[in-house]
């Protein structure tokens, strides 16, 4: 997994923190080496995306997707890449995909 979490300058910035990780059972347990974060409880819009253009699928999700939705608006300023190993070969193999995971929560009725 890679959690992408966006500090509060970000749309100003557009740097963001990158943690390359797995996920655990338990914390108690890791290795001194190894720092845990607990995400929030949550609903996730999941995509899908394919190819080449494999990581140009944020584009979508933030220019088109989340921008329409009539129900649904970004829940936390972070995402989720999922790799699994069954289905990423690689970044240039056209068969490659990669999950994207982004919190999401029902926009209130005005």
């Amino acid at each position: 997994y890679e959690i992408h979490i966006q500090p509060k300058d970000y749309k100003e910035t557009k740097k963001f923190y990158v943690f390359a990780g797995v996920e655990v059972n338990n914390v108690e347990e890791m290795p001194l080496e190894m720092v845990s974060k607990v995400l929030p409880a949550t609903l996730y819009a999941i995509f899908t995306f394919k190819g080449k253009d494999i990581f140009r699928g944020g584009e979508y999700i933030w220019q088109e997707w989340l921008p329409s939705s009539e129900n649904y608006e970004e829940a936390y300023p972070y995402f989720i890449e999922a790799y699994d190993k069954a289905r990423f070969f690689g970044l240039d193999n056209e068969e490659s995909e990669i999950d994207y995971y982004i919190p999401i929560k029902r926009k209130k009725e005005v």
